[in-house]
């Protein structure tokens, strides 16, 4: 670091690094963290227009692109030159800008932060008039009100004020009143705007510099605040001496307690390139004083500060006009001013460096007017009051960080305990669902088979049935007392043959002509033969070789 030049120094970033950029927005959404959106690449002829947002983390040092689940429809379009403002509950809103297509439309969006880096875009639903299409414009947000300023409007530029109120439903843009007497700012694009925490001026709205309607550079400060009949009033800042802040837009500033620290931005065009770098420059809104220091070679940029640090992101190199992709920081740690040079430099080795002598020859005005912006600086009870509230909001982040690692850790575990149990629960029913598909497919062969059991035990009834019918009808004695032995029914070729066998073959043909002539119904029976065991020795039309064991059926013994 150039300690002379007091020129910022690049920080060593991690994580998704935004691509070099400017014309995008970059704010704080709680003290650690800040939100960037989009923004233009490249250069002039080749530019490209960008709707990522990115959250770095000034803890450590992280970038982290958000990626959204969300259609195209549902995110604001790409876009550079709008405007951007964070409320006091981790949400951002984003109005206005323009792209390839010219001036965006009067949709107003909102991002809602989750601690875990995960948010969501929305459009917000208003009813009646807007601000309407419109770039190079300011929002700030003062609570509880959103708060938009000027801008380049469809071929015009503006000094219209806009209020928003987003926590009363159905949300309503509101055209600023002012008292007849009040003097306003005129029209001007590209200027800066803040809320100033210390001093004359605290808790108003500060607005500096820009370009108004005919291209030309401003200087003039304003600061605006609201009476109790609702109407607003703006009030324009003299500084001392007739101090004149150089003419300048595209700039960037910061507030620190009541320093108003204004960095880079682009003046009257000068054909020397080191001519167009304009100075920084510090003033006290408590004493109205002011102070410059040497400047830096950057436009179209965004700010924000931490602690004792101003960060530093993106813009436009004015003497190469190439995009800045790196995250610059100036460190306020160690600033006083030089009291016989009466310019900022830097104290390397130790705080309390010994004063010139010459201090004590300088008149009570002067020394008091460096008094005063040192003591903002680098008075100890002044430091330590704001050190330590510094340090317990700190302590606090520090306290809900660890707590939400804590549980980030844990629900790391729990994670992993329920995919380990889904995975053994998927191996069980994959286990099980091929279990089930072979007791389906047995379960299909056991119903078919069923089904062709029970059809066989139908037919098998039906001819139990027949055949007993056909058997009761034999009972009958033969001459002598002889009575038949048995009668049979022999399956041949799936057909059922019906015979009568008899104990003695002698009497085969007497048999045979009684059963035919006192039951002649039963004339076609196939077969009457005789046996002698088990053995046929006489048959009747029956090829005995055609008959099987299994193939006979004794239904009934007969004595």
């Amino acid at each position: 670091m150039n300690l002379k030049s007091f020129e910022p120094f690049i920080i060593d970033c991690n994580g998704d690094k935004p691509l070099p950029i400017f014309g995008h927005s970059l704010v704080m959404i709680n003290s650690v963290k800040a939100c960037l959106f989009g923004g233009v690449k490249g250069k002039v002829k080749k530019l490209k227009y960008l709707n990522d947002t990115y959250i770095y983390n000034i803890m450590n040092r992280i970038w982290i692109k958000i990626n959204f689940n969300q259609k195209d429809g549902n995110l604001p379009c790409k876009r550079a030159a709008h405007a951007a403002a964070a409320n006091d509950n981790m949400e951002m809103i984003i109005y206005g800008g323009s792209n390839e297509s010219g001036i965006i439309d009067d949709k107003l969006w909102i991002l809602k932060l989750g601690n875990q880096n995960e948010g969501i875009w929305s459009e917000i639903t208003t009813i009646g008039p807007t601000p309407g299409p419109r770039y190079g414009h300011s929002l700030i947000f003062m609570k509880p009100f959103f708060i938009l300023f000027g801008g380049g409007g469809l071929n015009k530029v503006t000094n219209e004020l806009w209020i928003l109120n987003i926590k009363i439903s159905p949300c309503q843009w509101e055209k600023a009143k002012y008292d007849d007497n009040n003097v306003i700012p005129c029209s001007r694009v590209y200027h800066t705007c803040g809320i100033c925490p210390n001093g004359n001026y605290s808790g108003m709205m500060i607005i500096l510099g820009g370009r108004d309607s005919n291209q030309k550079p401003l200087n003039d400060i304003w600061s605006l605040t609201r009476y109790k009949n609702r109407n607003w009033n703006w009030s324009k800042v003299e500084l001392k001496d007739g101090y004149q802040i150089k003419p300048r837009f595209c700039h960037s500033m910061i507030f620190y307690n009541e320093l108003f620290i204004i960095l880079g931005g682009k003046g009257f065009y000068s054909k020397s390139k080191g001519n167009n770098i304009l100075p920084n420059e510090i003033i006290n809104l408590k004493t109205n004083d002011g102070f410059e220091f040497p400047g830096i070679s950057m436009m179209r940029h965004t700010n924000f500060i931490h602690d004792k640090n101003i960060f530093l992101f993106g813009g436009v190199d004015i003497n190469t006009s190439n995009a800045l992709g790196n995250l610059y920081c100036i460190s306020l740690e160690k600033l006083k001013i030089n009291i016989n040079e009466f310019k900022v430099f830097e104290i390397i080795e130790k705080d309390n460096i010994p004063l010139d002598q010459n201090y004590f020859t300088l008149d009570n005005e002067r020394k008091n007017k460096i008094e005063n912006i040192n003591s903002a600086m680098t008075n100890p009870a002044y430091e330590n009051n704001e050190k330590n509230l510094l340090n317990k909001e700190l302590e606090e982040e520090k306290n809900k960080n660890k707590i939400l690692i804590e549980k980030i850790n844990q629900l790391e575990i729990n994670l992993k305990d329920e995919k380990n149990k889904n995975l053994n629960l998927s191996e069980k029913l994959k286990e099980l669902n091929n279990k089930l598909k072979i007791m389906n497919k047995n379960n299909q062969k056991l119903l078919k088979n069923k089904e062709n059991f029970d059809n066989m035990i139908y037919e098998k009834e039906k001819e139990i049935k027949e055949l007993k019918e056909r058997l009761s009808r034999f009972p009958f004695e033969l001459n002598k007392g002889e009575k038949l032995m048995s009668l049979v029914f022999i399956s041949i070729d799936q057909k059922i043959h019906c015979s009568i066998i008899c104990k003695n073959s002698d009497k085969f043909n007497q048999i045979e002509n009684k059963l035919y002539e006192e039951y002649p119904e039963y004339s076609n029976f196939d077969n009457i033969f005789t046996v002698n065991g088990n053995k046929i020795i006489k048959s009747k039309s029956l090829d005995e070789n055609k008959i099987r064991h299994n193939d006979i059926i004794i239904l009934n013994n007969i004595n």
